[in-house]
């Protein structure tokens, strides 16, 4: 038996079709279905993405939702590119080689736009010999490394 998708998020997916998005599927959706909706899309990332392209098929309350969550993270991406400019200033001045990983520095490859992008983190890559300097550089400024 093949396996079929819920329907809501069936219809996400197809309004984010990226050759011939349908997002019309969206106005069919019941307040229940819009809810297990929006739990699918905030745990796979796409929520911001689905609204850039079908906020007017959203009700009401998930318009508004959805517009204090693009502003809170623009907000975060501004904290994220200064961190990534404050470890970049410090890590270099302390000689310390590094590899940004992931998030923000993978941006320019994708057609998303990083305010659309949820990022909580910064990855990086140090080499063996470096960690222990690296983490005592990123905790200087504040920021809390892991390995």
């Amino acid at each position: 038996m093949e396996a079929k998708l819920p329907h809501g998020p069936a219809a996400v997916l197809a309004a984010l079709h990226f050759c011939a998005p349908a997002p019309k599927a969206l106005a069919e959706l019941s307040e229940t279905e819009w809810r297990d909706v929006i739990g699918f899309t905030d745990r796979s990332g796409l929520t911001l993405i689905l609204r850039s392209v079908a906020r007017h098929y959203f009700p009401q309350w998930l318009r508004e939702r959805t517009d204090r969550d693009l502003d809170k993270n623009r907000q975060r991406l501004r904290r994220t590119q200064g961190l990534y400019h404050a470890l970049d200033e410090r890590l270099r001045a302390a000689g310390i080689d590094y590899v940004a990983l992931k998030g923000l520095t993978q941006c320019l490859h994708f057609p998303t736009p990083a305010d659309l992008r949820v990022q909580f983190d910064v990855d990086l890559f140090v080499p063996p010999e470096n960690v222990r300097r690296a983490g005592e550089t990123i905790q200087a400024i504040g920021s809390n490394p892991s390995a």
